[in-house]
C-alpha cells in the first residue's frame, strides 16, 4: 500500500518517491482528501491512452481517502518520515 498526496488542481496523486498516478475520473472524490491510501494501480482504461500521449503514469484502481487527522490518530505508530 502506498500513501499518496493529491497534486492540487489535477486528478493526479504523487508518491513520496515522485511517481505520479491518476485518479480514474474527472470528479473523483479521492482528490478532496489530504492523503490517499492506494492498494492497486494499473495501466488500463483512460490512463493507457494518456500514457501513449506522453503522460507516462498509471491509474488508481483501489484506494481509500484519509485525512491528516485520521493518520495522526490511528496510524501514527506506523508512519515513517524520511
Amino acid at each position: 500500500m502506498l500513501l499518496l498526496s493529491p497534486v492540487l488542481g489535477t486528478r493526479a496523486l504523487r508518491a513520496p518517491a515522485g511517481q505520479v498516478v491518476r485518479l480514474p475520473g474527472d470528479s473523483d472524490p479521492l482528490a478532496d482528501f489530504d492523503y490517499v491510501a492506494v492498494a492497486d494501480i494499473g495501466g488500463v482504461g483512460p490512463a493507457a491512452a494518456w500514457r501513449r500521449d506522453g503522460g507516462g503514469n498509471d491509474t488508481v484502481r483501489a484506494a481509500a481517502g484519509l485525512s491528516r487527522d485520521a493518520i495522526e490518530r490511528y496510524l501514527k505508530d506506523m508512519v515513517q518520515v524520511g
